[in-house]
């Protein structure tokens, strides 16, 4: 005879049984409980977020059953972008009205969920980009959500979804607009995150809020973070992340986007983890914090869909790149008629980060990235095995250095017939070119077989050292992993 819930918990005689009345359970009724819990917060997540009227003020004014209906037939739609296997979205952080500058953008990533393979991207955009802000010009990518909101409060978000979607050429579907204020109370809210910090650094010039003025030695706090795996509150959390002048490559823009990247991933642990789901207290709150600190075009059901899509995907399938004016990257430095510092597309146009954003699942697994080089600086240096990469994962450039017209289509041609990439074909600099050269553009990448190939086809010698103008020009796309230069030597 089995015993029931309350013989187990309080050791008394066993009741006789009663085959026609079934057993109580608690523990069923604590399961239903926290799934109806759950459901029932999720339902009201839209209208706390669109209104940023809290949780009490909510319950009392949403349509509870018809939020409810919807819910449950989301399933059978697919979110913006789905369709293609492509959503798309940008995460902005923002000072809020307590700071200076409260709507300017201290960061901007784009970041693309691929839900067939369970891939994530991130694209960090610098504060710093210059980029065509329509209706305002070309100024700084930070200041188009500050602008827009200047003239039409509310529209930020918006406005710098259609900024970032003209230069990758990609729809961005959403958007996340989160404050520094929201920011700490989220973490807070979570209990705290746990973050690798991948190596220790101090910053002795981290700004104090409101003490723009003040002398030096007021004007500044000393940040010291130990490297390893460790639990940070809002605040703490805050400052890795934007700490901007620390010593060593810590000090660098690529390191602090880095740093950006990371605090969001451990951010996505600890929303999807259990511990939240089912804590009704720290999901309150979370709310609550929501809607006062972020804003976002993505609706209750829409929401649910990425969370049932995303919530199995490991973080080691979170990709990060850094845009930036390394060797290797896509931008260079400026300085504009007034004196300021910019970093403007090293092609001169957006094609080359075009042809990263569109690609960027594809060189996640093929290339080594400025980001990997300052997770991993062994890669540079040479004590690590360089990363082996598939021929058809091989990016070429044909540029024809010739007066021969088509030479450098009809040599893509008969390269793409052999299982190369051909990813750019142009014009050289000039066409004065008596002999063809190909310069190895990778050179961390292993690929001595495909070289040995190319040499035997061209008849010439891989060039051993770059000139100055392919190093820094902007006539050679920085995607590419070999540059090939047609010279009347070559015929087809």
């Amino acid at each position: 005879m089995k015993q029931n819930f309350l013989d187990l918990e309080e050791n008394e005689i066993q009741s006789p049984p009663e085959p026609r009345k079934k057993k109580f359970s608690w523990r069923k009724l604590f399961i239903y409980l926290t799934v109806i819990l759950i459901l029932l917060v999720v339902v009201f997540l839209y209208d706390i977020i669109s209104s940023g009227k809290s949780l009490s003020e909510s319950l009392g004014q949403a349509g509870i059953w018809q939020q409810f209906r919807h819910l449950i037939t989301s399933e059978e739609r697919k979110i913006s972008g789905e369709a293609d296997d492509r959503i798309n979205a940008i995460i902005m952080g923002i000072g809020g009205i307590e700071h200076e500058g409260p709507y300017l953008a201290d960061t901007i990533i784009f970041a693309s969920f691929k839900p067939s393979t369970k891939q994530v991207a991130m694209i960090s955009i610098p504060r710093d980009f210059v980029a065509e802000l329509p209706g305002f010009g070309w100024y700084k990518i930070n200041s188009a959500n500050a602008y827009s909101e200047a003239k039409n409060p509310g529209s930020g978000g918006e406005f710098t979804s259609q900024v970032v979607s003209k230069i990758f050429d990609l729809d961005v579907h959403y958007y996340i607009t989160v404050d520094f204020k929201g920011f700490i109370e989220i973490i807070d809210d979570l209990g705290g995150v746990i973050i690798n910090v991948e190596r220790t650094f101090d910053d002795f010039k981290y700004p104090i809020p409101g003490m723009q003025t003040a002398t030096t030695t007021l004007r500044y706090e000393h940040l010291h973070f130990d490297s390893g795996r460790q639990h940070m509150e809002g605040e703490e959390a805050l400052r890795y992340a934007r700490s901007r002048m620390a010593d060593g490559v810590e000090g660098s823009d690529y390191a602090r986007a880095k740093r950006q990247q990371n605090v969001i991933v451990a951010v996505k642990e600890k929303v999807f983890s259990w511990q939240t789901l089912v804590n009704p207290y720290r999901i309150s709150r979370l709310m609550e914090n929501l809607g006062n600190h972020i804003r976002t075009n993505a609706e209750v059901w829409e929401i649910y869909q990425v969370y049932q899509l995303a919530k199995d995907m490991p973080s080691e399938d979170i990709s990060h790149f850094v845009l930036s004016d390394a060797p290797d990257n896509y931008l260079v430095p400026d300085i504009t008629e007034d004196g300021a510092f910019v970093l403007r597309p090293k092609a001169g146009d957006y094609s080359q980060l075009r042809l990263l954003a569109q690609n960027i699942f594809e060189l996640a697994l093929d290339t080594v990235t400025e980001s990997d080089k300052i997770e991993n600086p062994s890669t540079s240096s040479g004590q690590e095995k360089p990363k082996i990469i598939a021929k058809n994962k091989l990016n070429l450039e044909i540029q024809n250095g010739t007066w021969t017209a088509g030479l450098a289509g009809q040599t893509l041609n008969k390269l793409e017939k052999q299982g190369f990439t051909v990813i750019t074909v142009g014009n050289a600099r000039t066409q004065d070119y008596d002999k063809t050269f190909i310069y190895d553009l990778s050179p961390q990448i292993e690929k001595d077989i495909y070289l040995e190939e190319l040499e035997n086809y061209f008849d010439v010698d891989i060039s051993s050292s770059l000139p100055g103008w392919v190093k820094s020009s902007q006539y050679v796309n920085a995607a590419s992993d070999i540059l090939i230069i047609l010279g009347s030597d070559y015929s087809y």
